[in-house]
């Protein structure tokens, strides 16, 4: 999950396709890929979100009992469409077909949370970690659906222990810089934050989080420069405007807030559908911008 390894699974992806036109794994495999740089701000949601239910689509054309397209569907349907009937029931389908999915499970686990719906949702991350124990994104997920279902010391506990299982990958780095900052805990969010950002090879997520826990701490010129490096890649590329939106927040600009919210409805920015459960520092909140999302569909 930094820069170099989405460029080498997407050509060994392509490459698979190439070799074998009938592969559905491998159509599968661009699918996710496609959802995920959608996701973490690789790419624009509206064109990777396309290529990646084309791709869905030519897996499911030739195996339509394949667990992960029915996963990589589901989580499509909530994160970009807020379809949580379809999502639910293609979560449900990927499950009875692989019930010891892992991925799915901390996925599904994510929709219940942003859902609404915590009564059976620490299910899915104990059936995760029980299926894939030593897997840091499925430790780290599990970890945050454990922190959102409001069992604040165990999600963090679970985020330090993942961090000691492999300390070179930055998402558990990144998520424990968002409990500290909900923590108030600013200071070390800001250490965690600084982590993430090298590990990742400076992923916009982690650039975002650094530039606001460093507003919020007062740390203005630090701030500045992490929000300069985020509006010169815009310029070029792709980043998810609720981070701008976010990072407004933390400089206490509501107004400037509410018109990256407005781009972030406009692109089907998926990380809007987090905005409830963002560190409340930095949560685009207010009334303009409730009323917003309220009526768009993107309340949280």
């Amino acid at each position: 999950m930094t820069p170099e390894s989405w460029i080498m699974s997407r050509e060994c992806l392509e490459q698979a396709v190439a070799l074998d036109p009938g592969f559905a794994p491998a159509y599968a495999g661009l699918a996710v890929w496609y959802q995920s740089q959608a996701y973490w701000g690789g790419m624009p949601p509206v064109e990777a979100y396309e290529r990646s239910m084309e791709n869905a689509g030519k897996a499911l054309a030739i195996d339509e009992d394949m667990a992960m397209v029915h996963n990589v569907l589901a989580c499509n349907y909530f994160l970009f469409d807020r379809n949580w009937t379809a999502s639910e029931r293609e979560f449900k389908r990927s499950l009875e077909l692989d019930p010891t999915s892992s991925i799915a499970r901390v996925n599904y686990g994510l929709h219940l949370i942003l859902n609404g719906r915590t009564e059976d949702v620490l299910e899915q991350p104990r059936i995760a970690k029980r299926y894939d124990p030593l897997s840091v994104i499925v430790n780290t997920w599990s970890a945050m659906i454990v922190y959102y279902a409001g069992r604040i010391d165990e999600g963090i506990e679970r985020l330090i222990e993942t961090i000691e299982m492999e300390p070179g990958h930055w998402q558990p780095h990144y998520h424990l810089a968002t409990v500290q900052l909900d923590q108030s805990r600013v200071d070390e969010a800001l250490g965690e934050a600084r982590k993430a950002v090298e590990l990742s090879g400076g992923a916009s997520i982690a650039l975002m989080i650094l530039a606001a826990a460093s507003f919020v701490l007062g740390r203005t010129e630090k701030g500045q420069e992490s929000l300069e490096e985020l509006l010169e890649r815009a310029e070029t590329g792709y980043v998810p405007p609720v981070f701008f939106a976010w990072i407004s927040m933390a400089r206490d600009d509501p107004d400037e807030a509410y018109r990256h919210v407005e781009r972030a409805i406009e692109m089907r920015d998926a990380w809007l559908n987090f905005n409830g459960v963002i560190p409340r520092q930095i949560r685009a909140r207010g009334p303009e911008i409730e009323a917003l999302l309220r009526e768009t569909g993107w309340e949280t």
